[in-house]
């Protein structure tokens, strides 16, 4: 087989043997880039850029995250080098390499690499976008476990006006963020705001995932309905009754017991989804 053709058969199986034998992917990548520094002597980026991209992620299955992140970048480099090289796609590995970087704790790199990587993702998605606030969230958890508080602060408040513009007050990223403010708080000394805005994140934390469980238990109800289940569909209204009234207790138990005394061979799926609903309260 010529050199090209070797390449090709053994990046499909580095590929292929990624999720199940990491360490044969690498082993794969090993050879298939030795072929082409011998071949090619670096002059092919495209081929080196998907083979360190592979053998990054093979790494970091082995959680080798050194070795990760020195591919990542290697795989950024020969990207870049590349002809048809798009801006999405190096804002999703520099985006990478910023995860890496936090998993492996290396604060200073990754707030280095969001400075190149916030102003690509601004001019690709505008600053109104979850792409965006992705970005300047990891920004933030990098400051503040840096030892640079005020600064994590302000990118968090930043980030507090964004999200209501973006997904309003009551939202998962909202409550986050104000976690990460009282976080930023608590590892600075100040417990006193640390406490003011990590009760008010738990407290939108739960009122979410309250709402959440009532669209769920709604969900089920018109498949009740669907199935002329009417006895069934009330005694749901009930419980989102409790559930919207913060008032769920030993009688929704016992409802849960009629529905399943009620309930035919055929609606045993939709209980189970019920009875996994009620079980996180």
């Amino acid at each position: 087989l010529d050199i090209s053709k070797q390449v090709n058969i053994l990046t499909r199986l580095a590929d292929e043997s990624l999720d199940k034998e990491p360490s044969s992917s690498i082993m794969y990548c090993n050879k298939s880039i030795e072929l082409i520094n011998h071949e090619y002597k670096d002059d092919a980026p495209a081929w080196l850029y998907m083979l360190y991209q592979i053998r990054s992620l093979a790494y970091q299955k082995q959680n080798d995250l050194d070795s990760s992140i020195d591919d990542a970048l290697c795989a950024l480099e020969h990207f870049c080098k590349c002809n048809d090289a798009s801006n999405i796609t190096k804002q999703q590995l520099l985006f990478r390499i910023t995860n890496l970087y936090l998993d492996n704790k290396n604060y200073a790199n990754l707030i280095e690499t969001e400075k190149e990587l916030l102003p690509l993702t601004k001019d690709l998605y505008g600053e109104k976008s979850h792409e965006y606030v992705s970005n300047l969230t990891m920004t933030g958890i990098g400051l503040m476990y840096n030892g640079k508080y005020n600064r994590a602060i302000n990118t968090f408040n930043k980030l507090s006006v964004l999200i209501l513009q973006i997904d309003g007050e009551k939202s998962i990223n909202f409550a986050s963020n104000l976690h990460n403010i009282g976080r930023a708080y608590m590892l600075k000394g100040e417990n006193k705001s640390a406490i003011t805005y990590l009760k008010e994140a738990q407290s939108l934390q739960l009122d979410i995932e309250g709402v959440i469980k009532i669209r769920r238990l709604l969900k089920i109800k018109d498949e009740l309905l669907k199935e002329n289940k009417h006895i069934l569909s009330s005694l749901i209204n009930e419980l989102i009754e409790e559930l919207e009234n913060y008032n769920y207790n030993i009688s929704s138990v016992s409802k849960i017991s009629e529905l399943n005394k009620l309930v035919k061979v055929k609606n045993l799926n939709i209980i189970n989804q019920l009875l996994l609903i009620m079980k996180e309260f």
